[in-house]
């Protein structure tokens, strides 16, 4: 083996050292970080301190809040954008357990808990002297990026959103398989159809969504399914789409049959934008604050390029959009009506616009 063969396996051993005393560290500081009293946060304000500005913390302060809130994360934003590299070291400070920004916002908050990927909420403020929770302090966090017309994406919504997703993924399976014996892309008598049926078997279904979400109805097939089975006097009786249409002897089944297949439209599947409304309405009617840090960059170098705060998501799909379907779940995008500016990390303001 040779000099340099060795040298690179002793680097390779101090580099995985060093990410496993990186690794240990963070865990120091969630742990002092998710403690609801000053002395343990003073402890991991020192730690980070220590480990990374020589002792000295680059901001002025550090806030005291009795809230979480637009005027209170505008003023976590001034603060690191005093130095704003500094903020993005501790921003990327993060293992698995623990959500992008959290530590920062525990170092910049001195009565700031964190939860971390177990807890209830990501984000909890406390009382200094009691230590007790204060209600108007609770809120997630999330990392996000910005599309160019103003949407935040990139985040997952919690529990308490897990059936909302779960009823919008069953429903969109049913209008792709209402819909793609229709379009030649989803037909999986052709080629992209097969790939398409793949696809949707994994529940990825972000890729086939342009082929319907924009049907206004969808179209009836051409054949359609019926059961049958009989019945407890020996009758046969008539099923569609799981609702009983009667017995097949009788005239008004049969009229009914003949009205079900005259239709055009298939009134039983939900449409695209149905789907995307009751998404909207049921996480709008969830009572949960959100603050968002958008972001740029690659993992591990993250630059931070805003903070945005909402009371509780939009219950209306103009302001909040499903913006991915994948893994068999749906991520949404939630419009930000404001913007905050930063100029050579000195100006700062909130300005409040419609148009981006």
């Amino acid at each position: 083996m040779s000099i340099r063969t060795d040298f690179q396996i002793l680097l390779n051993k101090a580099i995985k050292r060093e990410d496993l005393l990186v690794e240990g560290n963070i865990g120091k500081y969630q742990s002092l970080g998710s403690l609801n009293n000053l002395k343990a946060k003073q402890q991991m304000f020192d730690l980070i301190n220590k480990d990374y500005f020589k002792g000295k913390s680059p901001f002025s302060k550090r806030l005291t809040l009795t809230e979480i809130d637009d005027s209170t994360m505008q003023e976590v934003f001034t603060l690191m954008s005093e130095d704003i590299d500094a903020a993005n070291t501790i921003f990327n400070l993060k293992r698995t357990g623990i959500g992008s920004g959290e530590i920062l916002m525990a170092y910049l908050v001195e009565n700031l808990v964190i939860g971390g990927g177990s807890a209830d909420v990501d984000l909890n403020l406390f009382d200094p002297k009691s230590g007790k929770f204060l209600s108007a302090g609770i809120a997630e966090l999330k990392e996000v990026t910005r599309t160019n017309d103003g949407f935040l994406k990139g985040w997952r919504t919690g529990a308490r959103h897990a059936a909302i997703r779960a009823q919008a993924i069953a429903d969109i399976r049913n209008l792709y398989l209402a819909v793609r014996d229709s379009i030649t892309e989803l037909d999986p008598t052709t080629k992209a159809g097969q790939a398409a049926v793949i696809s949707a078997a994994k529940g990825e279904y972000s890729a086939l969504l342009k082929y319907f979400e924009d049907l206004d109805a969808i179209p009836a097939a051409a054949d359609r399914d019926f059961k049958l089975k009989q019945g407890t006097k020996g009758e046969i009786i008539v099923k569609f789409q799981g609702n009983v249409i009667g017995n097949i002897g009788d005239a008004k089944t049969i009229s009914e049959i003949n009205k079900i297949l005259s239709q055009d439209v298939n009134t039983n599947v939900k449409t695209y934008r149905q789907i995307e409304e009751e998404v909207a309405k049921g996480f709008g009617d969830i009572d949960e604050k959100f603050v968002f840090i958008r972001t740029t960059g690659k993992s591990e170098k993250k630059k931070i390029q805003g903070i945005y705060y909402k009371e509780k998501l939009p219950d209306n799909a103009k302001e909040l959009k499903i913006s991915e379907v994948t893994q068999n779940t749906i991520k949404v995008k939630v419009k930000i009506w404001y913007i905050i500016d930063r100029t050579k990390n000195k100006e700062k303001k909130w300005q409040h616009s419609k148009n981006f």
